[in-house]
């Protein structure tokens, strides 16, 4: 007797912890059952407090731990742009040759930190404030403060 078996699309990941580092958003989860076939990859959704999860997902590869490094500037950033400040969490999708599984319940919290500013642009000698012991500067505050005011 010849038992076939097929595969189907894997279970849900669980709930993903989301924490803070520096300026990345950390984001951990348990790998479900693939059913048959090896993951391929996974896609994170997030959303802030509103409750309105992003329409744009990151796709992660599944090679090493399962896990992904975000980039807060990423989350800040069209088409997710979160504030600073904000509450964020995240699901997790699990993907293979066959499909996708269902979505993970939503993760832990996390709020978007605040980050050092871009740099000036157009740094330039000003000689309207040239003085005998010193140099007059100029130049163009940077677009982004870091999500503080700039002292």
């Amino acid at each position: 007797m010849i038992t076939y078996t097929h595969a189907v699309a894997p279970e849900a990941p669980t709930a993903p912890t989301t924490t803070v580092s520096g300026s990345t958003i950390n984001v951990a989860w348990t790998a479900p059952a693939a059913n048959g076939a090896a993951i391929t990859s996974y896609v994170l959704k997030f959303k802030q407090n509103d409750g309105i999860f992003s329409t744009s997902a990151s796709t992660v590869s599944t090679t090493g731990s399962i896990s992904a490094t975000i980039p807060t500037s990423v989350l800040k950033a069209a088409p997710y742009s979160l504030p600073i400040g904000g509450v964020i969490k995240a699901t997790v999708v699990a993907v293979n040759r066959v499909g996708s599984s269902a979505t993970s319940v939503e993760g832990g919290a996390a709020v978007i930190p605040n980050t050092i500013p871009d740099a000036p642009t157009i740094f330039a000698e000003n000689v309207e404030f040239r003085t005998k012991t010193g140099t007059g500067l100029t130049w163009t505050p940077p677009s982004f403060n870091g999500g503080s005011v700039i002292t």
